[in-house]
C-alpha cells in the first residue's frame, strides 16, 4: 500500500545534483511507476523532475547502451606506454574519466581512437573515445592545432579530419536532440552537412564563438543537433 509522502521523487534531483559534483559518481535515470500518475501531486512531482532533468547539459543514452559500455568499462584494460596510456575494450566505452590528467590538452597528433576531451571546474577530464578495440592517450601542454570534440550529445562512432574539415560519424534515430561542441581552431563560417548513403543535407552555416575553457580563450563551434534520420550519418564541418 503507497502511504506517501506522494510527492517524494521530487527529491531525485537532489540526488543527481550530489553525483554530479564535485565529479560524477553516477549517471541520471528517471525509473517511473505506473502507480506513479493515481495521485496529483504525484504526478506534479514527476513533471517537476522531468523538467528539471531536460534542462541539464547532458547526452541522452538508451538504458541498454549503458549497460554496455559499464560491462566494457569493468572489462577493460589500462597499460602505460611510456609517457602515455593504451586503453584496450571493446569498443562501447563513451568516455573515460581522468581525475589528474598530467597536460592541459589532448595530444591529437600522438593520440589515437580518441575524439576529444571536457574538463569540469573540478579539473576532472572526460577523454571521448570512439568505437575502435583499442586507443593510445597522450596529454600535452599546446593547444592542438586541429578540431575535437569537446561534448556531443549524440554518440559519435568515429572521427576523420583533414585541414579545415572535420568528419564525425553518428549514431542517431529521429527526434534526437541536443548540443555538439567543438574546439574549432580555425577563422571564418563553417558550412555543414550531413550524409547518409547517397543522400546529402545542407544544414546551413555556424560562426565559431570564443570561450573560456583549461584557463585560456579558446576558439568553439556550437551546433544544437537535432536529428531527422535513423542509423549511422555522418556530420561534415568544413571551413569557409
Amino acid at each position: 500500500r503507497w502511504l506517501g509522502p506522494y510527492y517524494g521523487i521530487r527529491n531525485v534531483i537532489h540526488t543527481f545534483q550530489n553525483t554530479e559534483s564535485p565529479r560524477r559518481l553516477a549517471p541520471i535515470d528517471i525509473y517511473i511507476h505506473f502507480y506513479s500518475l493515481q495521485r496529483q501531486d504525484s504526478a506534479v512531482a514527476l513533471q517537476d523532475v522531468v523538467d528539471w532533468v531536460l534542462k541539464q547539459d547532458v547526452g541522452f543514452q538508451w538504458a541498454g547502451e549503458y549497460v554496455r559500455a559499464v560491462r566494457d568499462f569493468r572489462n577493460a584494460r589500462l597499460y602505460q606506454k611510456g609517457d602515455g596510456w593504451e586503453l584496450e575494450n571493446d569498443g562501447s566505452l563513451p568516455s573515460l574519466r581522468w581525475d589528474q590528467s598530467p597536460g592541459r590538452w589532448l595530444d591529437m597528433q600522438r593520440s589515437q581512437g580518441v575524439l576529444g576531451f571536457w574538463t569540469t571546474s573540478a579539473n576532472v577530464s572526460y577523454v571521448h573515445l570512439d568505437n575502435s578495440l583499442r586507443h593510445q592517450i597522450y596529454w600535452t601542454a599546446q593547444a592542438p592545432f586541429q578540431p575535437l570534440v569537446l561534448s556531443s550529445a549524440v554518440p559519435i562512432q568515429q572521427m576523420a579530419q583533414g585541414k579545415g574539415i572535420l568528419n564525425l560519424t553518428m549514431s542517431t534515430y529521429p527526434g534526437q536532440a541536443g548540443k555538439l561542441l567543438l574546439y574549432w581552431p580555425y577563422r571564418g563560417d563553417v558550412k555543414l552537412s550531413v550524409e547518409q548513403g547517397r543522400q546529402h543535407w545542407d544544414l546551413g552555416r555556424a560562426s565559431p564563438q570564443i570561450m573560456a575553457f583549461r584557463g585560456q580563450r579558446v576558439s568553439v563551434l556550437r551546433w544544437p543537433f537535432q536529428s531527422r534520420w535513423s542509423g549511422l550519418v555522418r556530420l561534415t564541418a568544413q571551413a569557409e
